[in-house]
């Protein structure tokens, strides 16, 4: 018996010897790889680089492999449902797959512009082609989005303000360009001022003076049109920048909250992590605007200014202080402005924190009769941000009365520069210096407005900070595991929420065989969550650890794993989105493979009786599905990556008795690793083996009729359950 024992052990190391050898070989079959090639293809957009060695492992998927090599390169992907209402409102390359009768399906690179799409190919040397027809029946329906990553590592506000820079180089130039045309447009005006009151109108020239009223129109016309122009290109870089911006910010908020969980420490509140994605969006936009609204006066100032040193060396020069003055002031008083908007303890976002707290509740507000509680906190943080906001105010009333009297201003230096210079004895002379000094006012008078908007810039910062400073849980780092066959060990794993004083799970070592079915119970407090978590890889191991297939958690990529595990938690929700997307959640299926795996929940009828089937929508805060229904709707999700590991936590609770049978005859055809937490100790009858969890110690394990049997905690809690 000894010896059939070491020989299984053998057998069973060999094994996984070679699978890890097999896994980590890359594929050779041919000497490039067209998946690589799109890749590479679509990181050029960037300025990304995917490493020249990067290679596809086998039996990798798909999906895995582009998220692997994308994280290497310092981009990441996401998968999307190629949708005609949809598709052409991403400004990246979307990594379809056209598909093909003689082979596999072969990447191809989709962009659009305006309404012509442009595919790359390999056949093509993945240069854009415009397509004369296109139909999305020609691709299968999974694509993904190809968008870059957020620097790693604490961000600085210049890294941030430099991201999408270098694709925004033609728009900036433009809008550079056109803008000192159009300033020198409107400097031509009081050029010809002169000519025009010193020979034509005395003159009474009729036909010159249509000539002229036409040279104005159409210097008015080109102005127009150059600031109209410019303004597209700035919108074009708002636009592109902007998608990528709140991609990566969205992905770098789940990374900081990743590690942030990981350490045991508190979250953020949903309402503080989506507010500050979209500011470090708002926050990045708006110091351009402002930056290019600076260039933009200067630029536009600049051609008056040499049109006024040409009639007047002191003139200009006194105008060119005042505007040196009037900079610096601008500067000085949006600097006030965003410290008295900064003066607090309270989080700008704390009122909005408490009335989405409040509100997604509100049923227990009003049962425990806490509505007037819940008025005076959310009272207390929106005064004292509204009082920030009044002080603030009353800074920029200075800057109001500055805006107000830069024009006399300007027109009255220009004045005081003729009478300093000695006067001129052209009449027409001062008209065109006090016309260009206008303009240069009418510059300054948008530079001091686009420093007013600076106050909530700094306000958005702050709401930022703590997104540009966390630590992100690295990615791309660890090894992607194979596919799992679902065994689990554990060896002497202890684990601590945060500083907590007691192990929350203390020396806790089981194996769990491919295939097993294992219950988890114990009295509340006990640690059953936290090993899910601890197996989940969402809490650090202080001691011990967790292994796969022999191989340690802490050298795999969690989120590859997580991948390949199903789960159905205790506040488990639905998301906002069809009934469709609930179900896939992300993942590349199709919709008979979505239909099958509700089938399997035991929810296929609902959806047939459903007009909009899988089309469903499903709401912010009211799903429209009782709570059984719920439950099999994440049950499906559960089922439909087909994973070799199943975690249900008090996962079938809602269930009836036909429904638990349906479910339970579903796992077992599954032939998965089955971890199930349950307080009802009776659905834990048919499990292999029993782990029971007291005081974050394992204290007990066997069959249900071993336990029972032994009449330690698990039949006291038989007991407790028949009295109850």
């Amino acid at each position: 018996m000894t010896e059939m024992t070491r020989t299984n052990e053998f057998d069973t190391s060999a094994d996984r010897i070679n699978r890890f050898l097999v896994w980590q070989t890359p594929e050779l079959s041919s000497p490039t790889d067209p998946l690589i090639d799109a890749l590479k293809a679509a990181a050029k957009t960037y300025d990304a680089k995917v490493s020249p060695d990067a290679k596809r492992f086998a039996d990798e998927s798909q999906s895995a492999s582009l998220t692997r090599l994308a994280r290497g390169a310092g981009m990441h992907v996401r998968p999307v449902r190629l949708k005609e209402q949809r598709i052409g409102e991403a400004p990246v390359p979307l990594l379809a797959f056209r598909k093909s009768d003689s082979g596999p399906d072969d990447p191809v690179l989709l962009h659009r512009n305006g309404k012509d799409w442009f595919v790359a190919e390999a056949a093509g040397e993945w240069k854009r082609k415009k397509c004369a027809t296109f139909e999305l029946q020609a691709f299968d329906d999974t694509a993904y989005m190809i968008l870059p990553n957020l620097p790693e590592g604490k961000i600085s506000g210049k890294q941030l303000l430099m991201f999408g820079l270098k694709r925004s180089r033609r728009e900036i130039m433009a809008f550079m360009g056109l803008t000192l045309i159009s300033g020198a447009a409107i400097a031509l005006i009081p050029v010809v001022s002169s000519p025009l009151l010193d020979y034509i109108v005395p003159e009474g020239n009729v036909g010159l003076l249509v000539n002229v009223a036409l040279f104005f129109g159409l210097v008015l016309g080109v102005n127009i049109l150059t600031r109209f122009a410019a303004g597209i290109a700035q919108l074009r870089m708002n636009g592109h920048i902007g998608f990528e911006l709140r991609a990566a910010a969205i992905d770098r908020a789940i990374r900081v909250t990743d590690k942030t969980a990981l350490a045991g420490q508190p979250m953020p509140s949903a309402p503080v992590a989506a507010l500050s994605t979209r500011s470090m969006e708002h926050w990045h936009r708006g110091v351009w605007s402002m930056v290019l609204s600076v260039l933009a006066s200067i630029l536009i100032a600049l051609p008056s200014l040499f049109v006024i040193a040409t009639a007047s060396a002191i003139g200009a020069a006194l105008i060119g202080v005042i505007l040196l003055i009037i900079l610096v002031l601008g500067y000085l008083i949006s600097k006030r402005r965003i410290r008295v908007l900064l003066n607090g303890v309270a989080t700008p976002q704390s009122w909005m924190t408490n009335a989405y707290e409040g509100l997604s509740m509100l049923d227990t507000v009003r049962s425990t009769a806490a509505e007037g509680r819940l008025f005076s906190k959310w009272t207390d943080a929106f005064l004292a941000l509204r009082h920030r906001f009044l002080s603030s105010d009353r800074v920029g009333v200075a800057a109001s009365a500055i805006e107000g009297s830069v024009g006399g201003l300007l027109i009255l230096s220009a004045v005081i520069a003729l009478a300093v210079a000695g006067g001129v004895s052209n009449g027409s002379a001062p008209v065109a210096l006090v016309i260009a000094a206008g303009n240069v006012a009418g510059a300054i008078v948008a530079l001091l407005s686009a420093f007013s908007k600076s106050s909530m810039l700094g306000i958005q910062y702050r709401m930022i900070d703590s997104l540009l400073k966390g630590e992100a849980q690295p990615v791309g780092t660890c090894l992607v595991p194979p596919v799992l066959s679902g065994e689990i060990s554990c060896q002497n794993l202890s684990c601590r929420h945060g500083n907590a004083s007691r192990l929350a799970i203390d020396n806790v070592s089981f194996d769990v065989a491919a295939g097993d079915h294992i219950g988890i119970t114990g009295p509340s407090g006990a640690g059953k969550s936290t090993l899910i978590k601890a197996l989940l890889g969402l809490i650090e191991c202080e001691e011990g650890g967790v292994r796969f297939d022999g191989m340690d958690m802490s050298v795999l990529d969690a989120q590859a794993v997580r991948q390949q595990i199903g789960i159905v938690g205790q506040s488990g929700q639905l998301f906002p989105g069809t009934l469709f997307e609930n179900i896939a959640a992300g993942a590349p299926i199709s919709n008979e493979e979505t239909i099958l795996a509700a089938k399997k929940a035991g929810f296929g009828r609902d959806i047939e009786a459903l007009p909009l089937g899988l089309n469903t929508p499903v709401g912010e805060t009211e799903c429209g599905f009782s709570g059984g229904q719920v439950q099999r709707i994440l049950l499906a999700r559960a089922f439909a990556c087909k994973p070799k590991i199943l975690i249900l936590d008090e996962a079938t609770s809602a269930l009836d008795a036909e429904l638990q049978d349906h479910v339970d005859w579903a796992i077992d055809e599954m032939n998965a690793t089955v971890i199930s937490i349950a307080h009802r100790l009776e659905t834990l009858r048919n499990c292999d083996r029993i782990l029971v969890l007291d005081g974050g110690r394992l204290v007990e394990q066997g069959s249900y009729h071993e336990l029972v049997e032994n009449d330690g905690l698990f039949g006291s809690l038989i007991r407790a359950e028949v009295a109850v």
